[in-house]
């Protein structure tokens, strides 16, 4: 680790010294800015008993919002991206 000296001002400071660790929240908050996307999951359909449908990422079978049952998911084609 290597040191760097910052230069707070008072609100500044005060909001620092409320932190238990500020040098490891400050390390966080820069490493943050430079952090990898996060790989988008595929995307499926879900319909319940009743038909009420739901796109959204991953395999794992939401709830019906509506009548609290839980989905199943659609078989399908993976569609291309059109340009």
């Amino acid at each position: 680790m290597r040191n760097k000296l910052i230069t707070l001002c008072l609100n500044s400071y005060e909001l620092a010294q409320k932190k238990p660790n500020f040098s490891q929240w400050v390390r966080d908050k820069l490493l943050g800015e430079v952090a990898t996307p996060k790989k988008k999951e595929e995307e499926h359909l879900f319909v319940c008993f009743y038909g009420c449908q739901r796109v959204k990422e991953g395999l794992y079978a939401p709830k019906c919002r509506q009548h609290d049952a839980r989905m199943k998911i659609v078989d399908s084609i993976p569609l291309e991206e059109v340009q």
